[in-house]
């Protein structure tokens, strides 16, 4: 019953508002453009945000009350695929646009629905107008891979401890002495090639670790002849109601109290020829827990050359350590 009261409504509405221009305007009609009265009318808007990332998916509704008897755009721009659809039952026009987010930089969104009322050259217009800023992404599309791992079917390359392989990840547990897994990577390099990446994700849950319990993660570098150098790790211990971080003989910590899956970042990088070591603990969101620079004092490539093993030690996590997504990279 409610949907035909609509149609009728709207009907009512088309065939009214020409009577109404025609008596108001007399049967001459505009002379010129400047004849054309234009009403505005009210539009609905959805939020938009104020920074988008280049490449996402977002859609944008305008909704319109019918006001006049047809209806044809004006200016779209910023927006890409429009499609607009009369609901008899609220009278109302709804457009559904996606935001152009193909090219990175600020962006005019700018929207102008236009109604006309018959002879009566009466326009009825509103007009919706916003900026956005698309947000380039980080140069993760050059990523240069030379190890990437998760553990989907195989943990090729990895010795020692114990190894499983379970949901597309792989559970890491220690020997009794507390010696975990370890991998070399591609492989032993023992020639500066330029800045690196490696990463690797762990499940870290509070409430699933005991107390004292806990490990340590551990990348190396070698020397210039390709034997081993030194090596930076991140220290997990489990207190009563979360997990301390931080980095092995340094003083920053953090404790998690938030379980999920955190990303263990090492970037080494030739600053004026000296080797700097960036270590990062990324939380689930992307924040950073925990953002570390040491200032190794080695020179490039006199005294440093590639990278040697990651490892896990001081493993004693009676429910072992979950990880996924091992990586050695670089971006240019």
């Amino acid at each position: 019953m409610k949907k035909v009261l609509a149609v009728v409504m709207c009907v009512i509405l088309a065939l009214a508002l020409p009577l109404v221009a025609t008596a108001a305007g007399g049967n001459k009609g505009p002379t010129n453009e400047k004849d054309i009265k234009i009403n505005e009318i009210p539009m609905e808007v959805s939020v938009l945000p104020v920074e988008i990332h280049e490449g996402d998916e977002v859609e944008i509704t305008f909704t319109v009350p019918r006001s006049g008897s047809g209806w044809e755009y004006g200016e779209i721009f910023g927006l890409t695929n429009p499609e607009t659809v009369f609901d008899e039952e609220t009278c109302m026009y709804i457009t559904t646009a996606m935001i152009d987010t193909s090219i990175a930089g600020p962006l005019d969104i700018v929207f102008n629905f236009i109604m006309s009322a018959g002879k009566s050259h009466i326009r009825f217009a509103s007009i919706f107008e916003a900026s956005v800023v698309i947000l380039g992404e980080t140069k993760t599309s050059n990523i240069t891979y030379y190890w990437n791992q998760d553990f989907s079917d195989n943990y090729t390359g990895w010795i020692s401890g114990t190894i499983t392989l379970d949901s597309s990840a792989a559970l890491f547990e220690g020997s009794s002495g507390g010696i975990g897994p370890l991998s070399f990577f591609d492989g032993s390099n023992d020639v500066w090639t330029g800045d690196w990446y490696s990463s690797i994700k762990v499940y870290l849950d509070p409430e699933l670790t005991a107390e004292g319990q806990g490990f340590e993660y551990i990348v190396s570098v070698n020397n210039e002849s390709g034997s081993y150098l030194d090596e930076y790790g991140f220290s997990f211990t489990a207190g009563p109601s979360y997990i301390t971080a931080g980095c092995i003989s340094l003083t920053d910590t953090v404790n998690i109290t938030t379980p999920g899956w955190y990303t263990l970042q090492h970037f080494f990088y030739d600053n004026g020829g000296v080797l700097f070591v960036d270590m990062k603990l990324i939380a689930p969101d992307t924040s950073l827990a925990l953002d570390v620079t040491i200032d190794t004092t080695y020179l490039i490539p006199s005294d440093v050359s590639g990278n040697r093993y990651a490892k896990f030690t001081s493993l004693t996590d009676s429910n072992g350590i979950l990880v996924d997504d091992f990586q050695r990279y670089s971006i240019p």
